[in-house]
């Protein structure tokens, strides 16, 4: 009798196949559309297989736990008859893509399949990510399914404090995406900024150009955005259901061609962050400064 294959050794196997048609797909069309496409179709095709062994539909949660049968580890949030919630504080999954380098095509594999999975297996329950994921960096993966029509006052359900505790995570995430973004800069890391920023992004920029995503990307790509030092200070989160702001101060050191290399220059900046599919991304930025010397 043949031996089941692991699943991590599984999506390797996988990986190994999927990453080359990607990387080649995004030559052709472009990252966002080819991620899109090779997505939906991951997604909609692992659905399908699990619906297909899965007929029973609209079982509570708990009974699929995925720490029973995936490479990972889980906490029990809340647990009751019309909600449940988990907290993956470590995944396999998310340690191999990292360590390749490939978290987005990771992503795609296995994070993105989930939303498209709950809906087929469970209509009837309302699903998602509250925060960021393993993969992108967080410290941990926030799963929560509440039943469609049933109000959730009590407090087994869905207590004040579990909603501030989700808050809480949700502005933790946020300011380490804010950090992230401030070292993405000083390092040119252009593959962290094009994941950091929505396909829709807006800058503002302190020379009070406006500038699209892809603009912003090609004037890492130009160091045309070089600072010997960039430092952001976080003073403030207000999280309003899938939009967040975040605003606070900045200090950089320019250098090259930039009118004030050489100067430190503080500025303020404003960022609009926007909920896409569980993951927090920068939709608009603004940033002003108010001094050079």
């Amino acid at each position: 009798m043949t031996a089941k294959l692991p699943m991590l050794d599984a999506v390797k196997i996988q990986a190994r196949i999927v990453i080359p048609i990607v990387k080649a797909l995004e030559g052709e069309l472009g990252r966002e559309r080819a991620h899109a496409i090779v997505g939906q179709a991951i997604a909609d095709a692992y659905a399908n297989w699990q619906a297909g062994r899965t007929p029973a539909r609209n079982t509570h949660p708990r009974e699929g736990n995925v720490a029973h049968n995936f490479p990972v580890e889980t906490e029990v949030v809340h647990d009751t008859d019309s909600a449940f919630g988990i907290n993956m504080t470590r995944c396999q999954f998310a340690e191999y893509f990292r360590e390749i380098g490939e978290p987005e095509i990771g992503a795609l594999l296995t994070c993105g399949v989930d939303f498209v999975t709950q809906a087929k297996l469970r209509p009837d329950w309302e699903f998602g990510r509250g925060t960021q994921t393993l993969m992108q960096g967080a410290p941990y993966c926030d799963f929560r399914w509440r039943l469609r029509g049933r109000e959730q006052k009590s407090q087994d359900d869905s207590s004040p404090s579990d909603d501030r505790s989700t808050e809480r995570r949700s502005e933790a995430a946020l300011r380490e995406l804010d950090q992230r973004g401030a070292k993405a800069v000083l390092d040119l890391d252009v593959a962290t900024l094009e994941d950091l920023y929505s396909p829709d992004a807006l800058l503002h920029a302190p020379n009070n150009a406006v500038m699209a995503k892809q603009e912003v990307l090609e004037s890492v790509r130009a160091s045309r955005f070089s600072y010997i030092s960039f430092s952001r200070t976080t003073e403030h989160v207000a999280i309003y259901g899938d939009i967040a702001v975040t605003f606070g101060g900045e200090t950089v050191v320019p250098q090259g061609s930039h009118p004030d290399a050489g100067k430190t220059v503080r500025r303020r900046y404003t960022h609009i962050w926007r909920n896409e599919n569980g993951r927090w991304r920068l939709l608009v930025r603004h940033a002003n400064v108010i001094s050079s010397k």
